[in-house]
């Protein structure tokens, strides 16, 4: 599932900048909408139901945008509130009544999971030496990304008394393109 691409890399553990790719699950689903009730409407119950329950959400409240027509490529913006945060989403009409709704700015847990593995084996293959995937924690959560598309993980080498600060930035979400900077805790 995971398809590693390095595109640059750097490591050293006081200060050090990481990009590579990973694969990314497909963060969207679609839906076939039933007689009565828009488009938006039905775009706004999909993500408040199934798409909250598939990506660990929680309570969701979203909004669509109305689209500038019903045809099929059509493309339409919504957002949503959620417990760990905001999801923007891009719904794509793709049939007569059925949308597909694509997230903008979310990471799943399993996307988490691949971030983590993919430092680790980075960090593993550069410095020669067994970190685990145990000694970086991102958390088991989904995560929102903000407007700077990071989010902080915690990187205790083995061995070492010093705790890291890791920064990973994401530069493509769906391609999972991202930059690592870790750095000592103060």
């Amino acid at each position: 599932m995971i398809n590693r691409k390095e595109l640059i890399m750097n490591f050293n553990l006081n200060r050090s900048v990481i990009i590579i790719a990973i694969g990314m699950a497909a963060t969207g689903c679609s839906f076939s909408a039933s007689v009565g009730g828009t488009v938006e409407s039905k775009t706004v119950d999909l993500i408040e139901g199934e798409i909250a329950e598939q990506f660990s959400l929680g309570e969701v409240s979203a909004t669509c945008n109305k689209p500038a027509d019903e045809n099929i490529g059509t493309k339409f913006n919504c957002t949503s509130e959620t417990d760990i945060g905001n999801v923007d989403w891009v719904a794509e009409i793709t049939g007569e009544e059925k949308v597909f709704v694509n997230s903008v700015n979310l990471v799943t847990k399993e996307d988490v999971g691949n971030f983590e593995i993919a430092t680790v084996k980075l960090f593993e293959d550069r410095n020669g030496t067994v970190l685990g995937n145990e000694n970086l924690d991102c958390g088991d959560e989904p995560i929102a990304l903000d407007s700077s598309n990071t989010f902080m993980c915690d990187l205790t080498p083995p061995n070492d008394e010093v705790p890291y600060t890791a920064e990973i930035t994401v530069t493509n979400l769906e391609t999972g393109e991202f930059s690592l900077n870790v750095e000592a805790k103060q």
